[in-house]
């Protein structure tokens, strides 16, 4: 089976949920993530298939402060 994702990779399953982290994956398709559980203040894990996972768009925010400025002639 071709792998979908890698270790390090955002995800989130397809139906929604918290963004979580491939930990690993092995060569059946089952991933294991890792996320932070906002209601028990703990970070959970479990295994999941890969076709019920979507790769998280996660491209990081720059700060206002940090953006280049425009030139403006």
């Amino acid at each position: 089976m071709i792998n979908l994702f890698k270790k390090g990779d955002a995800v989130q399953l397809r139906s929604g949920g918290p963004l979580m982290t491939v930990s690993n994956e092995d060569a059946d398709g089952f991933v294991h993530v890792i996320y932070y559980n906002g209601m028990s203040g703990k970070i959970e894990q479990f295994f999941t298939t890969q076709e019920s996972l979507k790769s998280a768009n996660t491209t990081p925010e720059v700060p206002l402060t940090n953006r280049p400025r425009s030139s403006m002639s």
